[in-house]
């Protein structure tokens, strides 16, 4: 399985991964590097297993895609890209690429700014199985870092291919 990639061309985790409480991330925004409507991208390729789009509840994530990437030291590999705007670009069942645009970020569900919340599910679909996402997702060459130290502790890279 190739390694995963930050959903987002720029990198800023804004809220991080704390098991019981925020179980996953939240990567924001920068007005120089896509603004609020930042793409969302497939961080491996893999296969739509759920959809929400068009929320209108205001609960829980809102809009959002659940990918299937196969499995990864033999335990059933997911991941999450939640708030996103309406309108998102793939189906359920449909096969997605690395890099593949999912969709916008943004507000939608239990939400107070424009982000995108990524989870990382290993062992199962459901959420007890949810994992500290930095542990599986490396920034790839061409991505944009923040500039701020808070929001770029422990993020790890892929090295450009020489």
């Amino acid at each position: 399985m190739q390694k995963l990639k930050y959903p987002t061309d720029y990198v800023a985790i804004v809220v991080y991964f704390i098991k019981g409480e925020h179980n996953g991330i939240d990567l924001g925004w920068n007005s120089k590097h896509g603004g609020k409507n930042q793409p969302i991208y497939a961080p491996a390729d893999g296969k739509v297993v759920a959809i929400k789009d068009k929320d209108k509840t205001g609960k829980s994530w809102g809009n959002y895609v659940k990918i299937y990437l196969g499995k990864y030291n033999g335990k059933k590999m997911y991941v999450l890209m939640a708030h996103m705007k309406d309108g998102i670009k793939v189906k359920k069942g449909q096969k997605v690429k690395q890099g593949q645009l999912l969709g916008y970020m943004g507000n939608t569900g239990k939400a107070y700014g424009n982000h995108c919340h990524y989870e990382v599910y290993l062992g199962g679909s459901g959420t007890k199985y949810r994992v500290d996402p930095e542990k599986y997702t490396y920034v790839y060459p061409k991505q944009v870092v923040s500039t701020n130290k808070s929001a770029t502790k422990g993020l790890k890279y892929i090295k450009k291919a020489s």
